[in-house]
């Protein structure tokens, strides 16, 4: 069984305060032996979307940057694009969004680098033993990075209640195709007496899959299952049918690189 280690840490306190929570917690954890001296190592974070606050704070991602560097090893923050419309959806804005976050390199001491490549095709095809696929695609600079640090919030999560770590990784850490492939099996409806025709949903859907004239429609053969649409709509019309698992909406884990160890933070939901 795992050992869980906990440190208080608040938004409130100073950033002196949180570097001592972080390197107490670094050491009781024995988190130094999971890297070594030259490693590329991969620094898994979320961070947030343009005007909202749900990430990790950058004082605690700096803190472990910093402990992460004193073993030698080279870290880099990384994420990956997201299949919605959003400034993540590419490496450019991603990139720019975590400077406004406060993730850039002069105020965390290490570089944020896309980890699928400019629009998140850059993937290596690992073999699984999975129930639905036989293979899986994950992001390039995952895989090439020798060892890894997920750093994750707790936050809500329409399909499971509650999503950390596991997310983190089994969705994070893929190229769009894996993505996709995860979502594959659930598709939105549209209840046509909650519809108020405003658009919102086919303004965002990135496969064009919405129409609207007297209400919204989705083309399933279009519909990719992102689940922008129920994310946008403030009408409560957008619909899924969450007691219904598609054949292959659940995909196979990768073979990780072989060191990674994972601190969490719990957030509020987003």
């Amino acid at each position: 069984m795992s050992e869980v280690f906990l440190v208080p840490v608040r938004s409130t306190d100073s950033r002196a305060t949180t570097e001592q929570a972080i390197a107490a917690l670094w050491r009781r954890a024995g988190l130094a032996d999971a890297f070594e001296a030259r490693d590329l190592t991969a620094i898994k974070v979320h961070v947030g979307e343009p005007g909202t606050k749900t990430f990790m704070s950058p004082t605690i991602v700096a803190a472990l940057v910093g402990s992460v560097a004193k073993t030698g090893a080279k870290p880099f923050l990384t994420d990956t694009a997201v299949l919605y419309r959003s400034p993540r959806d590419n490496a450019v804005t991603h990139a720019q969004v975590a400077h406004d976050h406060g993730f850039g390199l002069q105020a965390v001491g290490a570089p944020f680098i896309a980890a699928d490549g400019l629009l998140g095709a850059d993937e290596i095809e690992v073999p699984v033993n999975g129930k639905h696929y036989s293979k899986v695609s994950i992001a390039a600079g995952i895989m090439q990075a020798r060892s890894m640090l997920v750093v994750s919030h707790a936050t809500g999560h329409l399909g499971t209640g509650l999503a950390a770590t596991l997310k983190n990784l089994g969705m994070g850490c893929c190229s769009r195709k894996s993505k996709l492939r995860q979502h594959h099996g659930q598709q939105p409806h549209i209840d046509a007496d909650a519809c108020t025709a405003c658009g919102t949903c086919a303004d965002w859907c990135p496969s064009d899959a919405i129409a609207v004239h007297e209400h919204a429609t989705i083309d399933g053969h279009k519909c990719i299952g992102c689940g922008e649409c129920i994310a946008v709509c403030r009408d409560d019309a957008v619909r899924f049918s969450w007691g219904i698992m598609g054949a292959s909406s659940r995909s196979g884990w990768s073979s990780m690189p072989r060191r990674s160890c994972a601190p969490s933070q719990a957030g509020s939901p987003t």
